[in-house]
């Protein structure tokens, strides 16, 4: 029976057990998420069982591993994902692809996987009609699937090196917009009408300022508990996002007041920390009828779309006009890397640019330098302010012009309040907020 431990009381959890053999051994979990080391355990404890039943073979030659059923392969390699803490839906759409291939090619050994046959494969995937991205993830698949084989010992190699991925780029199926302040105003007004006509229950009001000021995909909103929520600082925990692991710090994201305020207002007073926040999910149809209303249009002249998740767009392009960094942005957006909120969420209008070029200072013509140096000056006890205005470079009838504070919290700039279905209002909007 295999047991877990922490040496020291400290670290990642260890996991004692007997092999097929007998002998002990010991085995770093790499977590310190204790659910996720003991499946973990219970995964060594099933290859034991195999092992000593003769049902996966026990010689670590990667000939003799090619005896396996291919399928058992798939099997311990999804297993060992979700050993590893790997995001559910992932592993499910990794069981679904590896299938599709493994039936595509009618292969039963490894050695079935060969790199002809795979870019065959791929090739008429793509002939069905699907997008480039959904090619490339099918492909990643199948990579990360041979890569493991042959850190497992299972393969001497990985045959399919070299399989380039599609063009992503040169196939986009779906461009977002990111949507204007009015439009969101009016968005959260038919939200909130909605929730009084039908006296439904609270939430999707919530739901839209949620994917908006925090961020939220669909799957996030859906899993949200009231324990990932703490109003005393604010913050937002993000659990089990996309990409991210089991025993991985949760990602906090700075709660916004108004979402702070709407979140407590529809908080039952017998809410349990592990109840839903939103029991009962908006729904794409429901979204859909919610835009009309709002007289958001839902693709525009140039084919671009707007859905739930373009409200993360918008949040990304914001952000980006209130002049936050790209690293911070990152953060907030929980990317893994910068150059995929910048070139996926990102979405700058001509006017936009327009604008920037705007703010550049104008350059006067340069007046003449006093002989005297500047260092001179100053070593004589004169001011700089002293030893411009003697130069005639500025006017001391004028007060020196102050510089102007960013607000602590750049996203306040961009503060909603709607007031009702036929009337909206702006609440702590500054005259700096982003133009659309």
């Amino acid at each position: 029976m295999a047991s877990i431990f922490k040496r020291n009381g400290r670290g990642s959890y260890v996991i004692q057990y007997y092999d097929h053999t007998g002998r002990r051994r010991e085995k770093s979990s790499r977590t310190t998420d204790k659910r996720a080391a003991e499946r973990l355990a219970a995964q060594l404890e099933r290859d034991v069982m195999l092992r000593r039943e003769g049902l996966i073979p026990s010689d670590p030659n990667p000939a003799a591993q090619n005896l396996t059923p291919l399928v058992t392969h798939i099997e311990n390699y999804l297993a060992d994902c979700e050993n590893r803490g790997q995001n559910g839906q992932w592993i499910k759409d990794k069981r679904r692809h590896l299938a599709a291939v493994q039936d595509g090619l009618q292969a039963a050994r490894l050695s079935d996987l060969a790199r002809a046959a795979v870019k065959r494969h791929l090739a008429d995937y793509a002939d069905t009609g699907v997008s480039a991205r959904t090619v490339n993830i099918r492909r990643n698949a199948l990579m990360a699937f041979m890569n493991w084989c042959v850190v497992e010992g299972r393969a001497h190699r990985n045959p399919l090196k070299g399989i380039s991925s599609a063009s992503e780029q040169a196939d986009q199926r779906r461009r977002r917009r990111a949507l204007t302040l009015e439009e969101l105003q009016r968005l959260l007004a038919v939200a909130a009408k909605r929730e009084e006509d039908s006296r439904a229950r609270p939430g999707r009001k919530a739901w839209y300022m949620a994917a908006f000021y925090a961020g939220l995909r669909r799957s996030e909103l859906r899993r949200l508990e009231w324990r990932h929520i703490d109003f005393s600082s604010s913050t937002l925990s993000v659990t089990d996002g996309k990409g991210q692991r089991l025993g991985r710090e949760a990602a906090a994201i700075p709660l916004f007041p108004a979402l702070a305020d709407e979140l407590k207002s529809i908080r039952p007073k017998s809410a349990e920390p592990t109840d839903r926040v939103f029991p009962t999910e908006v729904t794409n149809n429901t979204r859909r009828r919610d835009f009309k209303r709002a007289r958001i249009p839902l693709k525009d002249s140039e084919g671009r779309v707007v859905d739930l998740h373009a409200l993360r767009t918008t949040l990304a392009t914001w952000l980006a006009l209130l002049g936050v960094s790209p690293q911070m942005s990152r953060q907030i957006m929980r990317h893994a890397k910068v150059e995929t909120t910048l070139k996926h969420y990102t979405v700058l209008e001509a006017a936009h640019l327009v604008d920037a070029i705007r703010r550049l200072p104008e350059l006067n013509e340069p007046q003449q330098i006093p002989q005297q140096s500047l260092h001179e000056n100053l070593r004589n006890g004169a001011s700089e302010r002293e030893i411009e205005a003697a130069s005639g470079r500025i006017d001391t009838t004028k007060k020196a012009p102050q510089l102007r504070a960013l607000p602590e919290d750049s996203v306040t700039a961009t503060g909603l309040n709607s007031g009702g279905a036929d009337e909206t209002r702006t609440r702590d909007l500054r005259r700096d907020r982003p133009a659309f």
